[in-house]
């Protein structure tokens, strides 16, 4: 996908329809204005079918409209000529929402910021990747814009989602309230680093989500969210301390220990 073609760009394959040995042919592309109507209709369709009120951003139409051509790009996967997942990628540059000064990132890197802003994938669609699939032109999107922090709120109550975005190397580094009182991770990612960063190996603490007073110390004390694995039944985010912050910081190894 060079810049030039950026807006003829396609891709097309198989998908397997869930439950069922069926496949199906699909077409990837950006969304067309005209097809604002689809888009909110799965949106609101996904929402409402969720077990938490607060594991989704319910948006309205206006604010996904704006995601298609005016303040960035939506990815869709077209399915039979029906739109069968969507993830937006947003510029948020000096807007009050830019997700970089919750970090906080330096004012002079904000420009360089593209938000990951909204996403959703039918019932029947799942277990095809296609998170990961969007996710990844959303970065070749965002790179071709000069924007290499990927930053985007997620849910603790949703963890497939988190386990979405950690497996693209995105890291937990902050917990906010947003969207009028929902609690929100912090996820970010420097594009330019080739490889995420390694932890130090004693310094792996695993936090049940539902642990939100533990989740908010670790984090102010320098650690960063790395991995969904399971405690006690239960979803569990792994923290440790990046491997150069230790080197660069060594109160952070008393932190860990």
């Amino acid at each position: 996908m060079r810049p030039d073609d950026v807006e003829q760009w396609i891709e097309h394959g198989v998908l397997r329809v869930s439950s069922t040995s069926e496949q199906k042919p699909y077409v990837m592309r950006f969304v067309r204005p005209d097809e604002i109507e689809d888009v909110y209709a799965l949106h609101t369709a996904v929402a409402s079918c969720l077990h938490h009120p607060h594991a989704f951003r319910q948006d309205s139409r206006a604010f996904m409209e704006q995601q298609i051509e005016r303040r960035g790009r939506t990815v869709g996967v077209f399915c039979e000529g029906r739109i069968v997942a969507y993830a937006a990628i947003s510029f948020p540059d000096d807007d009050p929402d830019n997700l970089g000064r919750d970090l906080p990132l330096p004012e002079s890197e904000l420009p360089h910021v593209a938000d990951y802003d909204g996403s959703a994938v039918h019932p029947d669609y799942r277990g095809n990747r296609l998170q990961q699939m969007m996710t990844h032109v959303r970065h070749d999107y965002a790179l071709r814009h000069h924007r290499h922090h990927i930053l985007g709120t997620v849910s603790p109550f949703n963890p497939m989602s988190l386990q979405n975005f950690l497996k693209v190397g995105c890291r937990v580094r902050n917990l906010k309230q947003k969207y009028g009182g929902m609690l929100r991770f912090i996820i970010h990612r420097d594009l330019r680093d080739r490889f995420p960063p390694q932890f130090e190996p004693h310094s792996p603490v695993d936090v049940p989500l539902t642990d939100i007073d533990l989740h908010r110390n670790l984090l102010l004390r320098g650690f960063v969210g790395f991995r969904l694995v399971s405690k006690d039944g239960e979803p569990a985010l792994r923290y440790g301390i990046p491997a150069e912050d230790m080197e660069a910081a060594p109160d952070l190894r008393r932190a860990a220990s």
